[in-house]
């Protein structure tokens, strides 16, 4: 698809630091991350891979006039769009990526590291897919 637009253009630089960072996100994925310093490594990589999501469905919906302030009315439209699986996860993923930030306790820190490889890298894959066959396909 050709870009006709700034904003277009400016979403899928947004969609290319998405992707290298979900890239490296999933190299992890089946690494055992015994080691809490492994696993905030891990956890890190999470957090730049969400930012980089928002950044690119913000973009998204800016690019196709859809005003949105707030991370979770971006969820909410971007759900009406095929572009989220599950939109609950998402707000799910903001809600705890926060929690992080004040309260690293091991059983935060390893709830972390499971719903990051049950839930929501599988679900930043499927924003991956989507917006690449909507933006990529013939």
């Amino acid at each position: 698809m050709q870009m006709d637009t700034y904003k277009e253009a400016q979403m899928l630089e947004h969609f290319e630091r998405f992707e290298k960072s979900l890239t490296m996100l999933d190299n992890y994925m089946h690494a055992r991350l015994d080691d809490p310093i492994e696993q905030a490594g891990f956890i890190h990589f999470f957090e730049v891979t969400y930012e980089h999501a928002l950044k690119v469905i913000f973009s998204h919906l800016d690019s196709k006039g859809i005003p949105v302030d707030t991370v979770r009315a971006a969820m909410k439209q971007s759900g009406e769009l095929p572009f989220l699986n599950d939109v609950r996860a998402w707000l799910k993923m903001d809600n705890r990526k926060k929690l992080a930030y004040y309260v690293f306790t091991d059983k935060v820190r390893l709830g972390l590291v499971k719903d990051i490889k049950d839930v929501y890298q599988p679900e930043m894959n499927h924003l991956h897919s989507q917006v690449k066959s909507h933006y990529f396909s013939s």
